[in-house]
């Protein structure tokens, strides 16, 4: 939006009817900071020996200002405070001042009036107020060329002012259920120092933040803030932002952290690849082993064993033949034979689905049986045969008698 100034000076000089092409009008350039108000600009005129009258002239303003006119616009020659009021209608501003008594020559202000810079000025940034001559007259009422006098356009210029400026401005983390990710990030006071640091985070409580920001930094200092992330299976966000009087505030560091659930750690007993004994069989009897699985990650997404079978003599069985391992469980399956004899034997086979990848598990299945028992091996069996052996051994003595008699 453009917002002009008409302003229509009234002056009736002493002196010859002589025009100087000497004299001007111009509108100051100022300086300001990003979002500064109540800046002030002045319009000086240069006088000469004249007898001018007035003239009336347009500033039109660039779309970022905001333009103000101070009441009682003016300046004060010779001790004189001219007499005039301001007045606006849309982006028209008009200054009507009354009779100047003298008009020295030389540079005067004659009017002047304030701006505000919009927050949204990017800096640096050059904010034109151009002069558009309107009208200009003699003290007969006359009309005269307007370029006798020369225009002099202004400007608010603004400056690239002190930023705090993240690095990196965001961050990525990772982390699986009962373990955490963390980064680090930088706030770096560029172009001066940076004061009015005032920091806090937003969004979800599973990324969190720590490292003391200053409320201050001097112009290349930098403060460190480590971001954090743990809790359960998800995907969250948060942002850490610091306010402060930098040109850029606020300064702000998206931080989104992505929690998968723990890889699964299967272990077995006997050992993929080993041998599962059934023991303490006797011929034509049957027994039982179970094989078991486990999940050794306390964190972990647990895992299943499924499809599994056997291969080889028809007395053995398999049951379950599936089963679910919770994380930090186990669980197992049996293999039974019946009608056992020496020589049998099957292999066990099972599919294990873990961390969304297949493995087959395998173990040779074998037989163990109780040794013979002899009867005369046992203790009373011994007892027998000792009495056996002395009840003979008193009958080959009293034959021996026998035939000695």
């Amino acid at each position: 939006m453009k917002t002009s100034m008409r302003a229509a000076i009234g002056i009736m000089c002493l002196g010859t009817a002589s025009l100087v092409s000497a004299q001007s009008v111009t509108v100051e350039t100022v300086a300001a900071g990003p979002g500064d108000t109540g800046v002030t600009v002045n319009v000086d005129y240069v006088a000469g020996a004249t007898d001018l009258a007035g003239f009336q002239f347009d500033i039109d303003l660039d779309a970022a200002l905001t333009g103000a006119i101070e009441a009682g616009c003016g300046g004060d020659i010779q001790g004189t405070t001219v007499l005039g009021n301001c007045s606006s209608s849309g982006s028209t501003v008009s200054v009507n001042f009354g009779v100047f008594p003298v008009v020295p020559i030389g540079s005067t202000t004659i009017a002047s009036f304030t701006v505000d810079v919009d927050g949204g000025v990017t800096p640096p940034a050059n904010l034109a107020m151009t002069v558009t001559p309107i009208a200009l007259s003699d003290t007969g009422g006359n009309s005269v060329d307007v370029n006798i006098l020369t225009y002099n356009d202004g400007a608010i210029t603004v400056a690239a002012g002190p930023t705090l400026d993240a690095d990196p401005t965001s961050v990525s983390l990772a982390a699986e259920v009962g373990g955490s990710d963390s980064d680090d990030f930088t706030l770096t006071a560029n172009g001066g120092a940076v004061a009015g640091i005032s920091c806090s985070a937003s969004g979800d409580s599973e990324i969190s933040f720590a490292g003391a920001v200053p409320g201050s930094l001097a112009d290349g200092n930098s403060a460190t803030v480590t971001a954090s992330c743990s809790g359960a299976a998800g995907t969250y966000n948060a942002t850490y932002s610091c306010t402060s009087d930098a040109s850029n505030s606020p300064t702000d560091v998206a931080v989104d952290c992505t929690v998968a659930a723990g890889t699964a750690a299967p272990a077995f007993q006997p050992e993929n690849g080993g041998t599962l004994t059934i023991g303490g069989l006797v011929e034509g009897g049957s027994g039982s082993a179970a094989v078991t699985f486990s999940e050794t990650n306390n964190a972990g997404t647990g895992y299943d064993v499924s499809n599994c079978s056997l291969t080889g003599d028809p007395n053995f069985s398999v049951s379950p033949t599936s089963v679910s391992v919770a994380a930090g469980g186990s669980a197992s399956i049996s293999v039974a034979v019946d009608d056992a004899e020496d020589g049998d034997t099957t292999t066990l086979t099972c599919d294990i689905v873990a961390n969304g990848a297949t493995t087959a598990y395998s173990v040779d299945v074998r037989l163990a049986f109780r040794p013979l028992i002899v009867p005369t091996m046992q203790q009373w069996g011994m007892i027998l045969m000792g009495m056996l052996l002395a009840g003979f051994g008193l009958v080959t003595l009293r034959r021996r008698g026998d035939f000695t008699a």
